[in-house]
């Protein structure tokens, strides 16, 4: 035989900052002329997030930031999350807090585009979170597609005196079509 001896092993193990994640992010979404993009679970679309570093610590605070591009509409995130928002109604939205508060903020998210305007690849909605390390980065194209309005009569009078007449045509620039075609 041999001999058997004990022996005492440590073995240490190091703790990593993982990458909050951004879940359900669709690659693109399509809505029409003057419609809203309403992001959420009554939608079922609503667009979340994770980070293994909150699972055994859920005091652990990230920062989830979406905007889109400039003149592209606006954007609100819900409020009565407990997250700390700022920029509500405009082209970036930041949100502070919790996973389970930025999450409840992003259930609702809307998107709302510029009123009249359309067109494929309209606009990017990016969303980005950091957990103060590192950040995740995802983004939604926005294709709106045109609708047709319906042209709209501005207040129109004329003084016409007894035995005059006045034509129809006096009249005629006081439309207004969106699209711009005839009325």
């Amino acid at each position: 035989g041999g001999t058997l001896a004990a022996a005492n092993l440590t073995v240490r193990v190091l703790s990593v900052n993982d990458l909050p994640v951004n879940n359900n992010v669709p690659s693109s979404k399509t809505t029409t002329e003057d419609t809203a993009i309403v992001f959420s679970t009554a939608n079922n679309n609503a667009i979340s997030i994770s980070d293994n570093d909150a699972l055994n610590d859920s005091s652990v605070i990230l920062t989830t930031t979406i905007s889109i591009g400039n003149g592209k509409g606006t954007l609100n995130a819900v409020t009565s999350s407990g997250a700390t928002i700022t920029g509500n109604g405009s082209t970036t939205v930041q949100i502070q807090g919790t996973v389970t508060q930025i999450n409840a903020a992003l259930d609702g998210l809307t998107y709302t585009p510029t009123a009249n305007a359309n067109g494929n690849a309209y606009t990017t909605i990016t969303i980005a979170t950091n957990d103060g390390t590192v950040t995740d980065t995802d983004t939604i194209t926005v294709n709106i597609t045109a609708a047709d309005d319906k042209p709209v009569a501005n207040s129109m009078a004329a003084t016409v005196g007894v035995g005059s007449s006045q034509l129809f045509s006096y009249f005629q620039p006081n439309f207004i079509d969106a699209e711009g075609d005839s009325p």
